[in-house]
């Protein structure tokens, strides 16, 4: 089975939330785990096996000197808290996953984007939509 790993920053808000939601979504078909670098034990590489990851996926936030251990590297960014410095390393990403066609309009100079509809736990919820909506 193929690996995949997906790094995110902890910001005690979303981002960890969806690398929870993405590796559910994923599960059935890599082998998937979730990596938090935003710790000083984390971030040491070191601590991650030799191997080369299939597929790196990055919530948000990414270190450099990550992006190296994975064969593909894609990022989900929300463009809104993009410094000038990331969108420009954006170009270091095979692809650039975007939660909105506006998002899609302001990052396809900066890289390989494809758009994906931004995902919530709220999509399963029947209250919020009153219909069936699991996937």
């Amino acid at each position: 089975m193929s690996r995949c790993r997906i790094y995110y920053w902890d910001n005690a808000a979303g981002v960890r939330r969806d690398s929870a939601l993405i590796k559910e979504c994923l599960d059935s078909i890599y082998d998937c785990d979730i990596f938090d670098f935003s710790s000083p034990a984390d971030e040491d590489i070191s601590s991650l096996d030799s191997d080369l990851i299939d597929i790196g996926i990055f919530v948000q936030n990414w270190s450099l000197h990550l992006l190296e251990r994975n064969k593909i590297n894609i990022c989900i960014p929300n463009e809104e808290w993009l410094s000038k410095n990331q969108i420009s390393e954006l170009k270091l990403f095979d692809y650039v996953i975007c939660k909105s066609k506006h998002s899609q309009n302001i990052l396809k100079q900066y890289g390989n984007t494809k758009q994906l509809y931004f995902w919530s736990e709220d999509m399963r919820d029947d209250r919020i939509f009153g219909v069936d909506t699991k996937v």
